[in-house]
């Protein structure tokens, strides 16, 4: 701290100094500029905790996290403008965790949260200019202590590499454009109601505490997110588009049932025994041999779907008719699957009831049973991208696979569009 003019010692920082749409690391960066404060001193105003395994995204302040940390003090300079994300169910995976920045903002030390959204690859400001790296380190555009002494504002604390165009006090650091040359930027109407990105892959991370990928989008998928925020809403055609329908006049697909049904219609019933037995010993390792391996990875999928332990519990070898063939089993998908759970979420977050809506129901779990499909299957072909599974028991992961990616927008009227 040091002397202020009304002779109290303190930190300087001015209302005007926040600039719309500003992140948090920009500020802070700004903040310790201004008051030249050496990297230590940052930790009497917020108090970080210990590193983890793991980063968390806090929507709040819109910038990831190593663990808790607090703020000591309430600062004008650390609100930030998150209600721009108002109608998103939440911002996992639309972030990029490595620092990147428009080289014309960061001239004036202009640096946006919306540099950040993985989907826009250019500045929002600058149209047609590029977003570049700082440097090359992972997990950097994170809320966390410095840990090099002498790191300057703007300064990667991991390598040392500093942003080229970093402006220094005496160009003018805190003299920025007007701010409604920022504002707009960004003309928002908020047609929707709420905007859910399901990414299949990040929701079973997080299961496991992993955050460190982000979401892959397709092309159109970065347009109706670029179109979303910049403009509140798309003129981009949904691959599907959902009305609210209470007739019932649609019926929700069983996932295991048609799977039961497709190799009772594919394969002899002594096949799918054989099949069935092979695998079925919850103790010892099988090989897969000269058999099916398609047969074999329903068997998988549907365990998952029933929630069974071991496939040997699909108890196939007791249901049998008159003629000794195999009867149809499953009545419907276990509410605690895998993939009911996905479809389940997704209702919640929107504030849907999915048996109004039971055109999504059915379109998410088809597209995603097919995807565990090819996942399952391909680890038996191939053993990639893990070790097929060798008993009864085993399970295959999410990792290395892709999965949907899918981004649900319900506007005003109730209606679903997905993209």
């Amino acid at each position: 701290m040091y002397p202020l003019d009304n002779g109290k010692a303190g930190y300087t920082w001015n209302e005007e100094w926040n600039l719309p749409y500003e992140s948090l690391w920009g500020r802070i960066e700004k903040f310790r500029a201004v008051n030249v404060l050496e990297s230590g001193q940052l930790g009497k105003i917020i108090h970080i905790g210990a590193d983890s395994t793991y980063t968390i995204f806090c929507p709040q302040l819109l910038i990831y996290r190593k663990q808790a940390y607090k703020i000591k003090q309430v600062r004008s300079f650390l609100h930030i403008d998150a209600e721009l994300f108002t109608n998103f169910t939440h911002l996992d995976g639309i972030f990029d965790n490595r620092l990147r920045y428009c080289p014309i903002c960061m001239k004036s030390g202009y640096h946006s949260f919306l540099h950040q959204l993985y989907f826009l690859d250019e500045c929002f400001i600058h149209q047609k200019t590029p977003l570049l790296y700082r440097c090359s380190c992972i997990n950097t555009y994170i809320l966390k202590r410095k840990r090099i002494a002498d790191v300057t504002a703007f300064q990667c604390e991991q390598c040392d590499k500093k942003i080229a165009v970093a402006p220094s006090m005496s160009d003018g650091i805190l003299e920025f454009w007007r701010k409604d040359n920022i504002c707009k930027r960004l003309r928002r109407i908020n047609k929707y109601k709420k905007i859910n990105i399901v990414d299949v892959l990040l929701l079973y991370q997080e299961k496991g505490n992993s955050f460190h990928r982000y979401t892959e989008f397709s092309t159109t998928q970065k347009a109706v997110l670029k179109d979303l925020i910049l403009t509140g809403k798309t003129k981009q055609t949904p691959r599907l588009f959902i009305v609210r329908d209470l007739a019932e006049s649609t019926h929700k697909i069983v996932m295991s049932e048609a799977l039961n049904q497709y190799i009772l219609n594919k394969y002899e019933h002594n096949v799918i025994l054989k099949h069935f037995w092979h695998i079925s010993d919850r103790y010892c390792r099988y090989e897969i041999g000269e058999h099916n391996i398609e047969l074999l990875s329903i068997f998988f999928l549907i365990k998952e779907l029933q929630c069974k332990s071991y496939v040997d519990q699909l108890n196939y070898g007791l249901r049998r008719d008159l003629d000794g063939n195999i009867k149809r089993i499953f009545l419907s998908d276990n509410e605690y699957s895998d993939a009911i759970f996905l479809i389940q979420r997704i209702s919640f977050q929107l504030g849907i009831d999915i048996d109004d809506y039971i055109e999504l129901y059915n379109f998410i779990l088809m597209e995603f049973t097919l995807a565990r499909y090819k996942h399952i299957y391909s680890c038996f072909r191939d053993n990639h991208p893990s070790e097929y599974p060798c008993t009864s028991a085993a399970s295959v992961s999410y990792n290395n696979w892709n999965y949907p990616v899918y981004i649900i927008v319900k506007n005003k009227e109730d209606e679903i569009l997905l993209y």
